[in-house]
């Protein structure tokens, strides 16, 4: 049987450009869209191989594409919306709270599952190394 290398090596910038990108990260991979005219992040999808899942990957994976928005001032946008059966949504919401994503008030479809949004955290220059939830400044 052949052995799976997986890449653990961390990128140090996001693909901005318009369309759709995949960021992998260990055994999960993030796809997600930009679009020219906004200042936001579409994730569509977090995947983890079922034989980590529960491990931590899928959380290494968000801490550190959040850590490259952050970096950038993009907004992050996503639907909660489980991609298998052994999925809970009110987990996965859970999940999502925890790395700061808040309930918009709005379904993304008619099961109901929730739109969810985190704003950029800004790196205050006034005390390095605090967070403040907070849009940078455009030019």
């Amino acid at each position: 049987m052949k052995k799976i290398e997986q890449d653990f090596s961390i990128s140090e910038s996001l693909d901005l450009s318009p369309g759709v990108h995949h960021f992998v990260l260990g055994a999960s991979t993030i796809a997600y869209s930009v679009w020219e005219s906004d200042n936001s992040i579409l994730l569509q999808s977090l995947r983890t191989t079922t034989s980590e899942r529960k491990k931590g990957s899928a959380r290494a994976a968000m801490v550190e594409f959040l850590r490259l928005a952050d970096q950038v001032g993009m907004d992050i946008d996503l639907g909660a919306s489980p991609l298998t059966k052994d999925v809970r949504l009110g987990r996965l919401v859970a999940f999502y709270q925890s790395l700061g994503f808040e309930l918009t008030g709005r379904s993304i479809n008619p099961a109901g599952d929730p739109q969810m949004i985190r704003k950029a955290a800004v790196a205050c220059k006034s005390a390095p190394g605090i967070a403040m939830k907070a849009k940078p400044p455009s030019f």
